[in-house]
């Protein structure tokens, strides 16, 4: 903590210092200490030119002194010999005991996903989605004299499901120290060993199938050295795809220089009518990430367009991968009005499948479902699958209903009015709002007579981000792990964040092409586990279509919040930079940006 004690207090009582031999009085000044949580160390006058002699050095239980340091980021550190010239604040560095067994980080092992381990307070987790936390917690083993609870996203709130960004913190008996695992659900790779076709292949064993098949090993690639080189896959049935990862050749061990240069990706319901969704014309880089607005297709097709960065005209993909957005409804707390038998719950319409008769049903007159995401989210789509989607006559399709939105529970929105549907699945989007609670109501639940609703699917979306891991740079970073790509991964465990000690404190992404954003997202220091006094207090956002001429479009001045929200009217750009005008809420001057998103009216 930082002592903090106005001068004039500091010197009553103090005796006077003796002169100098030329008779005048020294320069005295002051040197405070921020023990980060150790015990507390008293300010300290020192002649101007001096040195600090030392009283005492702070405790911290479980933890050693590793020495005082000029900055609050640890990174500039204070020798006994350094002269003091004015006055300043020192700040404890500590690590944590090796020594006491109560000490030592509280971790965890778990049967079902994957653990890491970096031996650091922040870390993660990252389970398949479907995954119910009563699985979760069953499969968690802590450390010895250690226990563990699973959070919502602010650390706070205990979960009732599971979620991206949601928390497992564990705390060893002590009580004094623990860590924090952060939950990543991550989406299934859609084109996992799903049929694919291909124009033509090098050899027989460069076949379609090995850019499929999750491998990147023992030349596990589909190859095409034909003038039309395209790699077709179907993923079985309609899905929402929003993103396409694609592994090039030096992922597999070959020279850069084989790296795709050029590609578009087109999509189709029924593989033959295709709308083009990526187009790249410069890539060198081993992967590349292509997040679109969520689309739907079954249909994926890769089409080389120049496939290598020299004269060499052989394409050469390792690997396809294909992902949907993440359902925010997926197995969230539901509440209905009423069902029509007791297996028939509000449960089965947000648990993911359509099968053995997993639907809510309800024959009341007043026929609704709830759904509660858990927290403010931003929401633009609605897929709600009806009787044919499961087997039943698609004279039971839901005909008339309509979708409500609030983020209290208590006022509601109608964001959604359907009166003469006959679809098995119907898509409805809507412009990008903030909600928690989402309401179904069914005002004629089929095409006949019969009253029954049958909702076999209720699914939430929200818009995508358009910054994610696109290419960004910064002014300058506190060391080098804390890079301008960590502000763009959408991770914010393991010290996730770009950090910046420098006077001109900047982040610049470039969008890859030209987009309408409307949203800039921005998760602060505490969102990444630091003190709440690490936000950025001040920060301006800037848009550009040439990275030549910027616009401002955002300007903060007095902001304490982990995360801030900041909504604008849609422009064009394709560059965005972040400045950060005022750090923290405190004399430390490092900016901590532990994510940046950007958001478009239709992403």
């Amino acid at each position: 903590m930082v002592v903090a004690i106005i001068l004039s207090l500091l010197t009553a009582g103090v005796p006077a210092y003796a002169g100098l031999d030329d008779g005048t009085t020294p320069v005295q000044l002051v040197v405070t200490y921020d023990t980060n949580g150790g015990t507390v160390v008293q300010p300290q006058f020192v002649n101007a030119g001096g040195k600090v002699i030392f009283q005492s050095m702070p405790t911290k239980e479980c933890f050693n002194f590793e020495g005082w340091y000029y900055d609050g980021a640890l990174t500039q550190r204070y020798n006994a010999s350094d002269a003091i010239t004015k006055s300043l604040t020192l700040y404890a560095k500590w690590v944590a005991s090796s020594t006491n067994a109560q000490c030592g980080n509280a971790t965890l092992t778990s049967t079902i996903g994957t653990v890491s381990t970096g031996g650091t307070v922040n870390e993660t987790i990252t389970v398949a989605s479907g995954i119910k936390l009563a699985a979760l917690k069953a499969a968690i083993t802590p450390s010895a004299n250690a226990t563990f609870e699973i959070y919502n996203a602010d650390g706070i709130t205990k979960a009732t499901t599971l979620e991206t960004g949601m928390k497992i913190i564990v705390s060893p008996q002590a009580g004094k120290s623990k860590v924090t695992y952060t939950i990543t659900v991550s989406s299934p790779n859609l084109a996992l060993n799903k049929p694919a076709s291909a124009d033509s292949a090098c050899i027989p064993s460069q076949n379609p199938a090995k850019a499929v098949d999750g491998s990147v090993i023992n030349d596990s690639k589909w190859c095409s050295m034909s003038s039309n080189r395209w790699l077709q896959i179907d993923l079985g049935s309609l899905k929402q795809v929003s993103q396409f990862v694609i592994k090039h050749a030096s992922e597999g061990g070959q020279p850069a220089s084989y790296n795709t240069k050029g590609y578009n990706i087109q999509v189709s319901s029924n593989g033959t009518t295709w709308n083009t969704v990526v187009t790249v014309t410069n890539n060198t880089s081993g992967v590349t990430v292509d997040n679109i607005p969520d689309t739907q297709a079954r249909y994926i097709k890769l089409n080389v367009t120049a496939p290598t960065q020299t004269s060499d005209s052989v394409a050469r993909i390792y690997d396809i991968a294909v992902f949907e957005q993440q359902n925010l409804a997926l197995n969230k707390p539901s509440t209905v009005d009423s069902v029509c038998k007791a297996s028939q719950t509000a449960a089965k319409a947000v648990d993911g499948s359509e099968i053995n008769d997993s639907k809510w049903c309800s024959l009341s007159s007043n026929r609704w479902l709830q759904l509660d995401l858990g927290s403010v989210k931003q929401v633009n789509q609605f897929i709600v699958k009806h009787a044919a989607e499961g087997g039943e006559t698609a004279a039971y399709n839901t005909k008339a209903y309509n979708i409500q939105v609030s983020n209290n529970g208590n006022d509601w929105s109608t964001v959604v009015k359907v009166t003469n549907n006959t679809k098995s699945v119907t898509v409805d989007d809507i412009a990008p709002v903030s909600a928690r609670y989402i309401k179904l109501n069914v005002t004629t639940p089929t095409q006949t007579t019969n009253l029954a609703a049958r909702i076999y699917e209720f699914q939430v979306f929200g818009p995508s981000n358009l910054a994610l891991n696109k290419p960004a740079k910064v002014d300058s970073t506190c060391n080098p792990s804390q890079t301008a790509a960590k502000a763009v991964d959408g991770i914010l465990s393991n010290d996730g964040k770009w950090c910046s000690l420098s006077s001109s404190r900047w982040l610049q992404i470039d969008l890859g092409s030209v987009k309408q954003v409307n949203q800039f997202v921005i998760k602060h220091a505490s969102e990444g586990g630091e003190t709440a006094s690490y936000n950025t207090k001040a920060y301006n956002i800037q848009v550009s279509t040439d990275g030549v001429n910027w616009n401002q479009a955002v300007n903060v001045t007095n902001n304490t919040g982990g995360i801030t929200v900041d909504k604008i009217n849609a422009v064009s750009a394709r560059y965005i930079k972040l400045n950060v005008t005022t750090p923290t809420q405190t004399k430390n001057t490092a900016a901590r940006i532990y994510e940046f998103e950007v958001y478009g009216p239709s992403s």
